[in-house]
Protein backbone atom coordinates (compact mmCIF):
# COMPACT_ATOMS: atom_id res chain seq x y z
CA UNK A 1 0.00 0.00 0.00
CA UNK A 2 1.74 3.35 -0.76
CA UNK A 3 1.25 5.70 2.24
CA UNK A 4 0.73 8.50 0.19
CA UNK A 5 -2.61 6.98 -0.93
CA UNK A 6 -4.12 5.65 2.36
CA UNK A 7 -2.28 6.37 5.63
CA UNK A 8 -4.43 9.57 6.89
CA UNK A 9 -7.43 7.50 5.47
CA UNK A 10 -5.99 4.20 7.29
CA UNK A 11 -5.21 5.95 10.73
CA UNK A 12 -9.38 7.57 10.46
CA UNK A 13 -10.66 3.99 9.97
CA UNK A 14 -8.25 2.40 12.62
CA UNK A 15 -9.78 5.30 14.75
CA UNK A 16 -13.45 4.46 13.63
CA UNK A 17 -12.98 0.64 13.85
CA UNK A 18 -11.49 1.26 17.55
CA UNK A 19 -14.76 2.90 18.21
CA UNK A 20 -17.20 0.86 17.00
CA UNK A 21 -15.30 -2.10 19.00
CA UNK A 22 -15.56 -0.69 21.92
CA UNK A 23 -19.43 0.60 20.98
CA UNK A 24 -19.90 -3.40 20.55
CA UNK A 25 -18.29 -4.92 23.36
CA UNK A 26 -19.73 -3.01 26.42
CA UNK A 27 -21.52 -4.08 29.53
CA UNK A 28 -25.09 -4.88 28.48
CA UNK A 29 -26.17 -1.45 30.87
CA UNK A 30 -27.37 1.18 28.77
CA UNK A 31 -27.02 4.33 29.74
CA UNK A 32 -28.23 6.17 26.96
CA UNK A 33 -25.58 8.49 26.47
CA UNK A 34 -24.08 9.87 23.18
CA UNK A 35 -20.64 10.95 23.29
CA UNK A 36 -19.75 12.21 20.14
CA UNK A 37 -16.03 10.99 20.53
CA UNK A 38 -17.25 7.47 20.72
CA UNK A 39 -20.18 7.17 18.32
CA UNK A 40 -21.95 3.88 18.45
CA UNK A 41 -21.30 0.95 15.72
CA UNK A 42 -24.67 2.38 13.67
CA UNK A 43 -23.06 5.37 13.12
CA UNK A 44 -20.35 4.39 12.17
CA UNK A 45 -21.45 1.53 9.83
CA UNK A 46 -24.05 3.75 8.47
CA UNK A 47 -21.80 6.51 7.08
CA UNK A 48 -20.93 5.75 3.59
CA UNK A 49 -17.72 7.95 4.20
CA UNK A 50 -16.46 5.74 7.30
CA UNK A 51 -17.14 2.76 5.17
CA UNK A 52 -14.91 4.14 2.59
CA UNK A 53 -12.24 4.48 5.10
CA UNK A 54 -12.80 1.10 6.26
CA UNK A 55 -12.10 0.20 2.66
CA UNK A 56 -9.08 1.34 2.31
CA UNK A 57 -7.68 0.11 6.02
CA UNK A 58 -8.76 -3.31 4.96
CA UNK A 59 -6.19 -3.61 2.33
CA UNK A 60 -4.00 -1.94 4.56
CA UNK A 61 -4.46 -5.03 7.10
CA UNK A 62 -3.51 -7.43 4.82
CA UNK A 63 -0.76 -6.14 3.51
CA UNK A 64 0.27 -6.22 7.03
CA UNK A 65 -0.74 -9.63 7.77
CA UNK A 66 1.51 -10.65 4.77
CA UNK A 67 4.12 -10.32 7.29
CA UNK A 68 3.59 -12.76 9.47
CA UNK A 69 1.67 -14.80 7.19
CA UNK A 70 5.22 -15.78 4.90
CA UNK A 71 7.20 -15.78 8.47
CA UNK A 72 5.07 -19.27 9.37
CA UNK A 73 4.77 -20.50 5.53
CA UNK A 74 8.45 -20.13 5.22
CA UNK A 75 9.93 -21.60 8.51
CA UNK A 76 7.37 -24.82 7.97
CA UNK A 77 8.36 -25.06 4.76
CA UNK A 78 12.20 -24.82 4.79
CA UNK A 79 12.21 -21.96 1.99
CA UNK A 80 14.05 -19.97 5.40
CA UNK A 81 15.69 -20.80 8.27
CA UNK A 82 16.12 -19.38 11.71
CA UNK A 83 19.52 -17.81 12.58
CA UNK A 84 21.07 -18.53 15.58
CA UNK A 85 20.14 -15.66 17.49
CA UNK A 86 16.29 -16.39 16.67
CA UNK A 87 14.07 -17.30 19.58
CA UNK A 88 14.36 -21.14 20.58
CA UNK A 89 10.92 -22.38 19.39
CA UNK A 90 11.67 -20.43 15.94
CA UNK A 91 14.85 -22.76 15.84
CA UNK A 92 12.64 -25.70 17.25
CA UNK A 93 10.45 -24.87 14.09
CA UNK A 94 13.61 -24.70 11.40
CA UNK A 95 14.69 -28.59 13.19
CA UNK A 96 10.74 -30.07 12.59
CA UNK A 97 10.70 -30.19 16.19
CA UNK A 98 7.43 -30.56 18.34
CA UNK A 99 6.15 -27.16 18.09
CA UNK A 100 4.89 -24.40 21.09
CA UNK A 101 0.99 -23.26 19.78
CA UNK A 102 1.43 -20.16 22.33
CA UNK A 103 3.93 -18.21 20.11
CA UNK A 104 4.09 -16.61 17.18
CA UNK A 105 3.78 -18.97 14.39
CA UNK A 106 0.43 -19.73 15.18
CA UNK A 107 -0.58 -16.74 17.69
CA UNK A 108 0.06 -13.99 14.59
CA UNK A 109 -1.16 -15.22 11.63
CA UNK A 110 -4.13 -16.68 12.92
CA UNK A 111 -4.91 -13.25 15.05
CA UNK A 112 -4.16 -11.02 11.71
CA UNK A 113 -6.72 -13.18 9.51
CA UNK A 114 -9.71 -12.89 11.90
CA UNK A 115 -9.01 -9.17 11.84
CA UNK A 116 -9.06 -8.71 8.27
CA UNK A 117 -12.62 -11.45 8.72
CA UNK A 118 -14.14 -8.37 11.18
CA UNK A 119 -13.36 -5.92 8.65
CA UNK A 120 -14.99 -7.59 5.94
CA UNK A 121 -17.72 -8.55 7.76
CA UNK A 122 -18.51 -5.10 8.77
CA UNK A 123 -18.32 -4.16 5.12
CA UNK A 124 -20.04 -6.90 3.56
CA UNK A 125 -22.70 -6.01 6.27
CA UNK A 126 -23.09 -2.47 6.35
CA UNK A 127 -22.34 -1.66 2.93
CA UNK A 128 -25.64 -2.88 1.13
CA UNK A 129 -27.89 -0.20 2.89
CA UNK A 130 -25.50 2.70 2.82
CA UNK A 131 -25.74 5.68 0.93
CA UNK A 132 -23.39 5.17 -1.71
CA UNK A 133 -22.56 5.06 -5.57
CA UNK A 134 -23.72 1.16 -6.83
CA UNK A 135 -20.21 1.38 -8.40
CA UNK A 136 -18.28 2.16 -5.23
CA UNK A 137 -21.31 -0.75 -3.32
CA UNK A 138 -19.95 -3.51 -5.58
CA UNK A 139 -16.07 -2.49 -5.32
CA UNK A 140 -16.37 -2.67 -1.64
CA UNK A 141 -18.68 -5.81 -1.13
CA UNK A 142 -16.15 -7.57 -3.92
CA UNK A 143 -13.11 -6.06 -1.94
CA UNK A 144 -14.46 -7.21 1.46
CA UNK A 145 -15.19 -11.03 -0.02
CA UNK A 146 -11.66 -11.12 -1.45
CA UNK A 147 -10.20 -10.23 1.36
CA UNK A 148 -12.30 -12.07 3.32
CA UNK A 149 -11.44 -14.95 1.19
CA UNK A 150 -7.61 -14.41 1.37
CA UNK A 151 -8.07 -14.55 4.91
CA UNK A 152 -9.52 -17.87 5.20
CA UNK A 153 -6.74 -18.90 2.52
CA UNK A 154 -4.11 -18.43 4.98
CA UNK A 155 -5.81 -20.17 7.78
CA UNK A 156 -6.20 -23.70 5.33
CA UNK A 157 -2.25 -23.23 4.58
CA UNK A 158 -1.42 -23.33 8.37
CA UNK A 159 -4.43 -25.55 10.12
CA UNK A 160 -6.50 -28.24 9.11
CA UNK A 161 -9.09 -26.51 10.59
CA UNK A 162 -10.68 -22.96 11.47
CA UNK A 163 -13.96 -21.43 12.29
CA UNK A 164 -15.46 -19.96 9.31
CA UNK A 165 -18.92 -18.30 11.00
CA UNK A 166 -17.47 -16.33 13.38
CA UNK A 167 -18.42 -12.72 14.97
CA UNK A 168 -18.76 -11.09 18.37
CA UNK A 169 -22.13 -12.46 18.89
CA UNK A 170 -20.30 -15.84 18.49
CA UNK A 171 -17.99 -16.13 21.53
CA UNK A 172 -17.28 -20.21 20.62
CA UNK A 173 -17.49 -20.59 17.02
CA UNK A 174 -17.52 -23.80 15.53
CA UNK A 175 -14.35 -25.68 13.72
CA UNK A 176 -15.12 -27.25 10.40
CA UNK A 177 -12.39 -28.96 8.52
CA UNK A 178 -10.14 -27.32 5.76
CA UNK A 179 -12.23 -28.53 2.44
CA UNK A 180 -14.76 -26.55 4.25
CA UNK A 181 -13.06 -23.58 4.79
CA UNK A 182 -11.57 -24.00 1.31
CA UNK A 183 -14.90 -24.38 -0.28
CA UNK A 184 -15.82 -21.29 1.39
CA UNK A 185 -12.85 -19.07 -0.30
CA UNK A 186 -13.99 -20.08 -3.48
CA UNK A 187 -17.39 -19.50 -2.79
CA UNK A 188 -16.63 -15.88 -1.38
CA UNK A 189 -14.34 -15.54 -4.38
CA UNK A 190 -17.08 -16.62 -7.07
CA UNK A 191 -19.63 -14.00 -5.22
CA UNK A 192 -16.81 -10.78 -5.42
CA UNK A 193 -16.74 -11.91 -9.00
CA UNK A 194 -20.19 -12.08 -9.93
CA UNK A 195 -20.59 -8.69 -7.81
CA UNK A 196 -18.36 -7.22 -10.33
CA UNK A 197 -19.67 -8.13 -13.43
CA UNK A 198 -23.43 -7.01 -12.34
CA UNK A 199 -21.79 -3.62 -11.48
CA UNK A 200 -18.48 -2.51 -12.32
CA UNK A 201 -16.40 -0.50 -10.03
CA UNK A 202 -17.20 3.63 -9.57
CA UNK A 203 -14.27 5.70 -10.94
CA UNK A 204 -15.13 7.30 -7.06
CA UNK A 205 -14.07 3.77 -5.82
CA UNK A 206 -11.20 3.41 -8.15
CA UNK A 207 -9.92 6.47 -7.02
CA UNK A 208 -10.77 6.90 -3.73
CA UNK A 209 -10.62 3.53 -2.07
CA UNK A 210 -8.48 0.86 -4.60
CA UNK A 211 -5.02 1.42 -3.92
CA UNK A 212 -2.51 2.64 -6.58
CA UNK A 213 -0.59 -0.89 -7.87
CA UNK A 214 -4.23 -3.33 -6.36
CA UNK A 215 -6.27 -4.63 -9.59
CA UNK A 216 -9.41 -6.12 -7.55
CA UNK A 217 -10.66 -7.85 -10.46
CA UNK A 218 -7.36 -9.61 -11.58
CA UNK A 219 -6.82 -10.19 -8.05
CA UNK A 220 -10.11 -12.11 -7.91
CA UNK A 221 -9.18 -14.10 -11.01
CA UNK A 222 -5.84 -15.43 -9.84
CA UNK A 223 -6.78 -16.19 -6.24
CA UNK A 224 -9.65 -17.84 -7.75
CA UNK A 225 -6.97 -20.18 -10.04
CA UNK A 226 -4.42 -20.22 -7.16
CA UNK A 227 -7.40 -21.50 -4.77
CA UNK A 228 -9.35 -23.86 -6.78
CA UNK A 229 -5.94 -25.65 -7.38
CA UNK A 230 -5.65 -26.16 -3.77
CA UNK A 231 -9.05 -27.49 -2.84
CA UNK A 232 -7.81 -29.99 -6.61
CA UNK A 233 -11.38 -28.33 -8.46
CA UNK A 234 -8.70 -28.52 -11.82
CA UNK A 235 -11.37 -27.22 -14.61
CA UNK A 236 -11.86 -24.42 -12.62
CA UNK A 237 -8.36 -23.53 -11.41
CA UNK A 238 -7.86 -23.67 -15.40
CA UNK A 239 -10.71 -21.24 -16.13
CA UNK A 240 -9.73 -18.76 -13.89
CA UNK A 241 -6.09 -19.24 -14.70
CA UNK A 242 -6.73 -18.40 -18.36
CA UNK A 243 -8.98 -15.18 -17.51
CA UNK A 244 -6.04 -13.73 -15.95
CA UNK A 245 -3.90 -11.46 -18.70
CA UNK A 246 -0.20 -12.50 -18.96
CA UNK A 247 0.78 -9.27 -18.61
CA UNK A 248 -1.26 -8.25 -15.24
CA UNK A 249 -0.13 -7.20 -12.17
CA UNK A 250 -1.74 -6.23 -8.71
CA UNK A 251 0.73 -5.32 -5.52
CA UNK A 252 0.36 -3.84 -2.57
CA UNK A 253 2.64 -1.11 -2.63
CA UNK A 254 4.67 0.32 0.07
CA UNK A 255 6.85 3.08 1.57
CA UNK A 256 9.53 4.39 3.80
CA UNK A 257 6.47 5.62 6.43
CA UNK A 258 4.40 1.96 5.41
CA UNK A 259 6.69 -0.60 5.25
CA UNK A 260 6.84 -3.96 3.40
CA UNK A 261 5.59 -6.15 6.26
CA UNK A 262 7.77 -8.95 4.70
CA UNK A 263 10.74 -7.23 5.70
CA UNK A 264 9.30 -5.60 8.56
CA UNK A 265 9.29 -8.74 10.06
CA UNK A 266 12.48 -10.19 9.26
CA UNK A 267 14.93 -7.65 9.22
CA UNK A 268 13.66 -5.21 11.63
CA UNK A 269 12.08 -6.76 14.43
CA UNK A 270 15.20 -7.46 16.32
CA UNK A 271 17.61 -10.68 16.24
CA UNK A 272 14.76 -12.76 17.92
CA UNK A 273 12.77 -12.88 14.40
CA UNK A 274 15.82 -13.29 12.19
CA UNK A 275 14.64 -15.39 9.14
CA UNK A 276 16.79 -15.71 6.09
CA UNK A 277 16.88 -17.84 3.11
CA UNK A 278 17.93 -21.26 3.73
CA UNK A 279 21.27 -22.16 1.02
CA UNK A 280 19.60 -24.96 -0.40
CA UNK A 281 17.70 -22.65 -2.76
CA UNK A 282 21.24 -20.97 -4.36
CA UNK A 283 23.18 -24.53 -4.11
CA UNK A 284 20.08 -26.33 -5.47
CA UNK A 285 19.21 -24.28 -8.30
CA UNK A 286 20.29 -25.40 -12.17
CA UNK A 287 22.99 -23.68 -13.84
CA UNK A 288 21.81 -20.71 -15.13
CA UNK A 289 18.88 -20.04 -13.17
CA UNK A 290 18.70 -16.11 -12.99
CA UNK A 291 15.68 -16.31 -10.51
CA UNK A 292 18.03 -17.54 -7.47
CA UNK A 293 20.04 -14.47 -6.97
CA UNK A 294 16.36 -12.85 -8.11
CA UNK A 295 15.60 -14.10 -4.82
CA UNK A 296 18.91 -13.78 -2.49
CA UNK A 297 22.28 -13.05 -2.20
CA UNK A 298 24.83 -15.12 -1.47
CA UNK A 299 26.03 -15.14 2.14
CA UNK A 300 27.04 -16.94 4.81
CA UNK A 301 24.81 -16.28 7.90
CA UNK A 302 25.04 -19.23 10.65
CA UNK A 303 21.92 -20.90 11.02
CA UNK A 304 20.73 -23.16 14.26
CA UNK A 305 19.85 -25.38 11.93
CA UNK A 306 21.51 -24.98 8.15
CA UNK A 307 23.87 -22.03 6.50
CA UNK A 308 21.46 -19.20 5.38
CA UNK A 309 21.67 -16.52 2.26
CA UNK A 310 20.52 -13.12 2.77
CA UNK A 311 17.21 -11.88 0.72
CA UNK A 312 17.18 -9.52 -1.92
CA UNK A 313 13.82 -9.13 -2.12
CA UNK A 314 11.80 -6.96 0.19
CA UNK A 315 14.55 -5.97 1.84
CA UNK A 316 14.37 -2.37 0.85
CA UNK A 317 10.58 -0.79 3.01
CA UNK A 318 9.55 0.43 -0.07
CA UNK A 319 8.98 -2.89 -1.77
CA UNK A 320 5.80 -3.82 -3.39
CA UNK A 321 4.99 -7.27 -2.39
CA UNK A 322 2.96 -8.67 -5.31
CA UNK A 323 -0.78 -10.53 -4.46
CA UNK A 324 0.47 -12.99 -7.75
CA UNK A 325 3.46 -13.39 -9.97
CA UNK A 326 2.45 -13.41 -13.93
CA UNK A 327 4.19 -16.81 -14.22
CA UNK A 328 2.19 -18.52 -11.15
CA UNK A 329 -0.49 -18.21 -13.57
CA UNK A 330 1.63 -21.03 -16.14
CA UNK A 331 2.83 -22.90 -13.67
CA UNK A 332 -1.09 -23.30 -12.53
CA UNK A 333 -2.55 -24.55 -15.97
CA UNK A 334 0.75 -26.70 -16.79
CA UNK A 335 -0.22 -28.56 -13.79
CA UNK A 336 -3.69 -29.21 -13.86
CA UNK A 337 -2.86 -30.40 -17.67
CA UNK A 338 -0.39 -32.41 -16.60
CA UNK A 339 -2.78 -33.78 -14.04
CA UNK A 340 -5.03 -34.46 -16.86
CA UNK A 341 -2.37 -36.38 -18.80
CA UNK A 342 -2.39 -33.55 -21.71
CA UNK A 343 1.36 -33.92 -21.42
CA UNK A 344 2.48 -31.64 -24.55
CA UNK A 345 0.31 -28.36 -23.10
CA UNK A 346 2.01 -29.08 -19.83
CA UNK A 347 5.69 -29.13 -21.32
CA UNK A 348 5.32 -25.89 -23.40
CA UNK A 349 3.60 -24.14 -20.61
CA UNK A 350 7.16 -24.83 -18.23
CA UNK A 351 8.81 -24.03 -21.23
CA UNK A 352 7.41 -20.72 -21.79
CA UNK A 353 8.79 -20.19 -17.59
CA UNK A 354 11.80 -21.98 -18.07
CA UNK A 355 13.33 -19.24 -21.08
CA UNK A 356 11.39 -16.37 -20.04
CA UNK A 357 14.62 -13.74 -19.80
CA UNK A 358 14.64 -9.51 -19.17
CA UNK A 359 14.66 -7.69 -22.06
CA UNK A 360 14.65 -4.39 -19.87
CA UNK A 361 14.26 -3.74 -15.80
CA UNK A 362 13.72 -7.09 -14.13
CA UNK A 363 10.74 -6.60 -12.20
CA UNK A 364 9.75 -10.38 -11.67
CA UNK A 365 11.52 -13.77 -11.39
CA UNK A 366 13.11 -15.12 -14.67
CA UNK A 367 14.68 -18.47 -15.25
CA UNK A 368 16.61 -17.72 -18.74
CA UNK A 369 17.35 -21.38 -19.30
CA UNK A 370 16.94 -23.82 -22.04
CA UNK A 371 13.47 -25.61 -22.92
CA UNK A 372 13.33 -29.07 -22.04
CA UNK A 373 12.64 -31.74 -24.43
CA UNK A 374 9.71 -34.55 -24.02
CA UNK A 375 12.75 -36.80 -23.81
CA UNK A 376 13.77 -35.33 -20.36
CA UNK A 377 10.20 -35.17 -19.43
CA UNK A 378 9.11 -38.26 -20.18
CA UNK A 379 5.50 -39.11 -18.37
CA UNK A 380 3.57 -37.79 -15.78
CA UNK A 381 6.17 -37.99 -12.78
CA UNK A 382 8.52 -36.25 -14.22
CA UNK A 383 6.77 -33.15 -15.38
CA UNK A 384 4.70 -32.96 -12.27
CA UNK A 385 8.55 -32.86 -10.08
CA UNK A 386 9.32 -30.43 -13.53
CA UNK A 387 6.33 -28.06 -12.13
CA UNK A 388 7.05 -28.49 -8.52
CA UNK A 389 10.78 -27.30 -9.02
CA UNK A 390 9.77 -24.57 -11.27
CA UNK A 391 7.24 -23.44 -8.86
CA UNK A 392 9.73 -23.48 -6.50
CA UNK A 393 12.39 -20.96 -7.44
CA UNK A 394 9.19 -18.86 -9.64
CA UNK A 395 7.34 -18.73 -5.92
CA UNK A 396 9.60 -18.50 -3.52
CA UNK A 397 8.71 -16.58 -0.49
CA UNK A 398 5.42 -16.06 -1.70
CA UNK A 399 3.51 -17.88 0.72
CA UNK A 400 2.74 -20.78 -1.39
CA UNK A 401 5.06 -24.15 -0.79
CA UNK A 402 3.55 -25.42 2.37
CA UNK A 403 0.74 -26.20 0.24
CA UNK A 404 2.69 -27.19 -2.85
CA UNK A 405 4.44 -29.61 -0.35
CA UNK A 406 0.98 -31.34 0.63
CA UNK A 407 0.15 -31.02 -2.50
CA UNK A 408 3.01 -32.92 -4.47
CA UNK A 409 2.67 -35.00 -1.30
CA UNK A 410 6.90 -34.26 -1.28
CA UNK A 411 8.79 -34.56 1.82
CA UNK A 412 8.15 -32.15 4.60
CA UNK A 413 8.82 -31.28 8.12
CA UNK A 414 5.13 -30.63 9.09
CA UNK A 415 1.42 -31.05 7.79
CA UNK A 416 0.14 -28.14 10.04
CA UNK A 417 0.79 -26.14 12.50
CA UNK A 418 -0.97 -26.19 15.45
CA UNK A 419 -3.87 -24.48 16.43
CA UNK A 420 -2.81 -21.28 18.68
CA UNK A 421 -3.19 -21.76 22.08
CA UNK A 422 -5.57 -18.17 22.91
CA UNK A 423 -8.17 -19.64 20.69
CA UNK A 424 -7.96 -23.08 22.74
CA UNK A 425 -8.45 -21.39 25.83
CA UNK A 426 -11.08 -19.01 24.86
CA UNK A 427 -13.25 -21.35 22.85
CA UNK A 428 -14.56 -24.26 23.88
CA UNK A 429 -15.32 -25.75 20.22
CA UNK A 430 -11.82 -25.38 19.42
CA UNK A 431 -10.39 -29.26 18.74
CA UNK A 432 -7.42 -28.71 20.95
Amino acid sequence: MSCEHTCSIARRAAALLLAGLVASTGSACNLDLNDPNFPTEEVVFANGENLMAIGVGIQAEMAGLMGPQIFSTSLAADEMGAGSATFANFMAADRGDELDPAQYLSEAPWAGAYRVVKLADDLLRSVPDASLRAGTKSGLLAMAGMFKAMAFAHLATLFDQAPIDVGIDKPAPTFVSRDAVLDEVLALLASARQELQTTPPSDEFRTSVQAPGFDLEVSIEALSARYALVAGDLNDALAAALRVPASARSDFRHSANDRNAVGDVMYRSGNAFQLRARQELRMGAESGDQRATYWVSAANITGANAPLDDLAQYRADDAAFPLFLPDEMKLIRAEVLARQNDLDGARDLINQVRTQCPSGPVTEPMACLPAKTAAELPDQAAVLAEILHQRRYELFLQGLRFDDLRRFDATRKYDFLPLPTSECDRNVNAPC
